[in-house]
């Protein structure tokens, strides 16, 4: 079970290094991963239309900390 955990822990390190070498960033790997994974194209579209890229500046520590402990939880990453 420990191996599982560590094998996903460095799965999303190396993500979070590819994303950090890549050109795309923030709203661009949005908009596509909304695309890819919400089914309602229509929804996913008005998710996007409404999204305000000022909101990250805005994200205050708890809005970030929920973030990334949703990310946690849906990789199946336990801390």
């Amino acid at each position: 079970m420990c191996d599982n955990s560590d094998e996903k822990k460095d799965i999303l390190i190396q993500e979070l290094k590819n994303y950090k070498n890549s050109d795309k960033k923030f709203p661009e790997l949005l908009k596509t991963y909304v695309k890819e994974n919400v089914p309602d194209t229509m929804e996913a579209e008005r998710f996007l239309k409404e999204f305000n890229e000022s909101y990250l500046k805005e994200m205050n520590l708890d809005d970030l900390e929920l973030l990334c402990s949703f990310i946690l939880k849906k990789r199946d990453i336990k801390m």
